[in-house]
């Protein structure tokens, strides 16, 4: 299982369930404010109101706007010289832990250590446009 972003033109970038976790927090870090994302009624029957969340792959729109946002927090990420692990907002933690992904608390420094070439990937694609969450 994992998030499969799909943008307007139809490129894919496919991401872990756990990969997709560390970015959103990583971004969070980084002071992404995230706008909240949008669903197509259309192409989803959801018998729920939908919150603008982006810890599941209903096929929500991050929109242009917020995927340049996000793009610039990872990017400021990559670029910080000296990365700490700090407590991440408890209100992202505790959306993405309700429904199941988060299952440990991910320490953010290795992530960004061990994942530069991926981070600078997912900044490449959201430079883009806005995209979907599959």
């Amino acid at each position: 299982m994992g998030m499969n972003l799909i943008s307007d033109v139809g490129e894919e970038q496919w991401i872990s369930v756990s990969g997709w976790t560390s970015l959103l927090m990583l971004a969070e870090r980084y002071n992404w404010q995230p706008e909240g994302t949008t669903l197509n009624f259309e192409q989803n029957e959801l018998v729920v109101p939908w919150d603008g969340g982006y810890g599941s792959n209903d096929g929500q729109r991050v929109s242009i706007e917020d995927a340049g946002a996000f793009a610039n927090a990872l990017e400021q990420a990559l670029l910080d010289p000296d990365p700490k692990d700090e407590p991440v907002d408890e209100s992202l933690a505790q959306s993405l832990d309700e429904v199941g992904f988060l299952t440990a608390r991910i320490e953010l420094v290795p992530f960004l250590q061990t994942n530069r070439e991926f981070i600078a990937e997912v900044v490449a694609f959201c430079r883009r446009g806005s995209f979907i969450i599959w």
